[in-house]
């Protein structure tokens, strides 16, 4: 196994009583070297604690001081709720919408400046040690890989924040003299650039222990390189007034585009032409071997040939250092709680097969006749639907509703999501949201049973609560959407508390190369030919065959799809500048299996609802103001708010 970086969580509970006890050491900043690094558990402890403590945006979302553990463990009840929900790739079974103005982590201002003091003490212990200068050195890199992640994370948030360099030592007759006045947003993500070149300078290229390389540092640089140039260069899509902006705290200028555009091609070229990274299995046979492929990316991170950068170790089974992913997201068929409903506007992204060169098939999942997209089931009667067996209702997704096996939709659906019909854990997955009737009413949402012109009984939702994953109404443990989440649980984890224990892919080749993507299309630099291939690539691994360009549009729609659910897209959708137009008046489109009953043979058609249809809250909006945090203030510090 090259290159595979894995984050470090160690389950040992005598490293973590060593962590404890070494952290309760008052005052924090006296531990002596002697003290933290000749204990090998200490040492070990240490680092652990602080890589466990980065912003790393899994899935491990438990609220509460029995929550699970890690930087996503918040303190309040704000848990359950994950960045597929504040967009438009989810909504959340239980909750409904929920404003993409909400963030996860609302602390972590607070929290990220811990986290650097820890780090800072790591600095000022490094000349001390009685160690080789290399490892001096790879000790170095990796406090500038911590330091450039969580400023990073922070910058994303709040702009420019104060930037703290080196350990600071309390005085209390002078608090004052720890004031540090916020940077610029430029230079905040310019010193994110230059932790991230020393990082990539000082780390070996290959490590066998769960922690950083120089291939986890510039995979960071690209990523971060081509949120701040998306700052730059679409700012003016939201613009913000106020002393924070004419400071430049929030917000930079369009010409600072380039350079950070920059940043991003020559970090990402550098994985691409340097490393033995690269996606995994690349050329599948089939769409088929395709969807086999890609979901075991996730399934299988520390087995992807490269695929993976830099992974979050989950471990410890039943403790709080494992994920409960299995049980929240699970069908209520096996036993999970089903919380996490894939929108339709996710999976009308998934292209179709089409062997037409240069072209990239944007068709909508079809549910009628003549390509009506309609939201407004009864708007014909319901007289122009396409008929699906009760027997397969996935047959919409593969083409053999239509009889075209070129309308199959794209590989990757198939694996990121639960399909009506489709099955897992060896159960039949039920999606039934409802019933026409056979004077030609529609009956949605409603649990009962109504009889067919055929004089059978049929459950409205497909059957009884327990028989079901879908529409259920009143207790959020169903489908509110006609879809489950499929990409990031394993069948053979079972769907309880904290027994989820897959490793987590924090960077992996395929966004690399949609970085590189982006970053020469939207800024003219970078070699465009390998930029179109690099795209290309992505779309061939899912088993498409012809080749499309590069353009915004088509770059935007592969990073929707290739990264779906990995915590990505509310971040693309922010320094895109997009989020206060896209979800205006928001509420997400749904897909309700409905069974036909005006036939003697009932059959399932499919309505296009929103979840407003569905009682769910919302709609929302997303205020300008929301894209920056607001920065917390005191008496002492007098920071300049956010607009």
């Amino acid at each position: 196994m090259k290159n595979i970086n894995y984050y470090l969580i160690i389950g040992l509970s005598v490293v973590f009583t060593a962590c404890a006890d070494l952290l309760d050491i008052e005052p924090n900043n006296k531990i002596t070297p002697n003290e933290l690094f000749n204990n090998p558990n200490g040492a070990k402890a240490f680092m652990a604690t602080i890589y466990r403590d980065l912003p790393i945006e899994d899935y491990m979302f438990m609220p509460g001081t029995t929550g699970e553990g890690g930087f996503n463990n918040p303190t309040g009840n704000i848990g359950l709720l994950w960045y597929a929900n504040i967009c438009e790739e989810a909504v959340q079974s239980q909750w409904g919408e929920q404003s993409p103005g909400y963030v996860i982590r609302a602390d972590y201002f607070n929290h990220g400046y811990e986290t650097l003091r820890n780090i800072n003490l790591l600095k000022s212990i490094i000349p001390t040690l009685d160690i080789r200068d290399s490892e001096k050195a790879e000790l170095e890199g990796e406090a500038a890989f911590m330091t450039a992640y969580v400023y990073f994370y922070l910058a994303e948030k709040f702009g420019g924040v104060p930037l703290i360099k080196e350990l600071q030592e309390y005085d209390p007759a002078n608090p004052g003299a720890l004031v540090v006045p916020r940077s610029t947003e430029y230079d905040t993500w310019d010193y994110v650039m230059q932790q991230c070149d020393l990082a990539a300078a000082q780390l070996p290229t290959e490590r066998s222990d769960r922690r950083a390389t120089k291939w986890a540092a510039l995979a960071l640089k690209s990523r971060a390189a081509l949120y701040a140039a998306s700052i730059a260069k679409f700012g003016e899509l939201a613009p913000m007034e106020g002393e924070a902006v004419t400071k430049g705290l929030a917000g930079m200028k369009p010409d600072d585009a380039a350079y950070f555009y920059q940043h991003c091609i020559d970090a990402s070229l550098a994985i691409m032409t340097e490393s033995n990274h690269q996606l995994y299995k690349p050329n599948p046979a089939t769409p088929k071997e395709a969807e086999e492929n890609y979901r075991s990316i996730f399934i299988n991170p520390n087995q992807t040939d490269g695929e993976a950068i830099f992974i979050k170790g989950i471990v410890k089974e039943g403790s709080g250092f494992a994920s409960s992913l299995n049980y929240f997201i699970e069908p209520y068929q096996t036993q999970g709680q089903g919380k996490m409903s894939p929108a339709l506007n996710l999976v009308d992204a998934y292209e179709d097969y089409t062997d037409l060169p240069g072209i990239r098939s944007d068709a909508k999942v079809k549910t009628r006749i003549n390509d009506n997209y309609s939201n407004a089931g009864f708007d014909n009667g319901y007289n122009d639907y396409i008929k699906v067996s009760q027997e397969t209702p996935y047959d919409l997704f593969n083409g053999v509703a239509y009889g075209d096996a070129k309308k199959a939709k794209d590989a990757r659906l198939w694996a990121s999501i639960i399909l009506p019909g489709t099955e897992w854990k060896g159960t039949k997955i039920v999606m039934q949201g409802g019933v026409i009737q056979s004077d030609g009413t529609e009956l949605y949402r409603v649990p009962t049973t109504v009889t067919g012109k055929d004089g059978k009984t049929y459950y409205s939702l497909g059957g009884e609560k327990h028989q079901v994953s879908g529409f259920w109404p009143g207790d959020g443990t169903h489908s509110m959407s006609g879809f489950l989440m499929r990409k990031m649980i394993s069948e053979s984890m079972p769907a309880q508390y904290h027994k989820t224990t897959l490793d987590y892919i924090a960077f992996r080749y395929a966004e690399v190369l949609l970085n590189y993507a982006e970053a020469v299309c939207e800024s003219g630099l970078g070699d465009r030919t390998l930029a179109a291939k690099a795209l290309n690539d992505i779309r061939k691994r899912a088993a498409h065959t012809n080749e499309i360009e590069l353009t915004r549009e088509n770059v935007r729609n592969e990073r929707f799809v290739e990264l779906a659910f990995e915590n990505i897209r509310i971040w693309d959708l922010r320094r895109w500048r997009v989020l206060h137009t896209l979800m205006n008046n928001f509420s997400h489109d749904i897909l309700v299996p409905m069974l036909d009953l005006r036939d003697e043979n009932p059959s399932l058609i499919f309505v296009r609802k929103t979840t407003m249809g569905a009682s769910l809250n919302g709609p929302n909006t997303y205020s300008i103001s929301e894209y920056y945090e607001d920065v917390p203030r005191n008496a002492i510090n007098q920071m300049i708010q956010n607009p």
